[in-house]
């Protein structure tokens, strides 16, 4: 099928737009405490521990905290990043597969 006049000049789909949009619905989730039992609850879902994950995962997939940082590595953002990627993979960036970062602690 040939596409159309507006399928050809559609913008591609922005990343970063797409990544806000993401991690807004994560930060609205909701999990479930004492799943089964009578004390069975949702709470608001640990958003920092996920957006530490994601950021893991994503130095993992471009080839470590260097790797991600490399644009502006002497900015104070990338100084926060960085700090937070230390304490979440570790001095040796231990990612634990090339996917991204395990989740050890559930």
């Amino acid at each position: 099928m040939t596409p159309t006049l507006l399928e050809k000049n559609a913008p591609e789909p922005d990343p970063v737009d797409e990544a806000i949009t993401a991690l807004t619905a994560a930060a609205r989730g909701q999990r479930i405490i004492g799943a089964g039992t009578a004390n069975e609850h949702s709470v608001p879902t640990n958003f920092a521990g996920t957006l530490s994950r994601i950021l893991a995962s994503v130095a993992a997939n471009v080839g470590g905290i260097e790797a991600l940082l490399q644009g502006r590595p002497e900015s104070w953002e990338a100084d926060y990043v960085c700090q937070l990627l230390r304490s979440t993979v570790g001095e040796n960036e231990e990612y634990g597969t090339a996917e991204g970062f395990v989740d050890s602690w559930g």
